[in-house]
């Protein structure tokens, strides 16, 4: 290899990164977490707590293993819709704190 080409050539060995283990172990945390959230029942496919609707084919997924109030405050803080309502909500009560009596 020259200073001028940081490319291997085909014929170079290419050195593989080790990954820390304590990171591997980590990741395989945060994806063995992430299966466990649900299956789609319209497709199969796997999705994530963080998932509000199934990433293929865009159907609405149920509330994995939390109450209703994470499911609300999820719908209302990561979709269009919820946060149009959340400000609507919001604009409601402050004005009826704020109305004169």
């Amino acid at each position: 290899m020259t200073p001028d080409d940081d490319e291997p050539k085909d014929w170079e060995p290419v050195e593989e990164e080790k990954i820390p283990e304590s990171l591997q172990r980590r990741w395989n945390d945060y994806v063995k977490e992430g299966l466990r959230a649900g299956v789609c029942r319209s497709c199969g496919h796997l999705f994530t707590e963080d998932d509000l609707s199934c990433p293929a084919c865009g159907t609405w997924t149920d509330i994995p293993r939390h109450g209703v109030v994470v499911g609300l405050w999820k719908f209302l803080t990561a979709t269009p819709w919820g946060f149009v309502t959340l400000l609507l909500i919001i604009t409601a009560v402050a004005a009826y704190l704020f109305s004169a009596y």
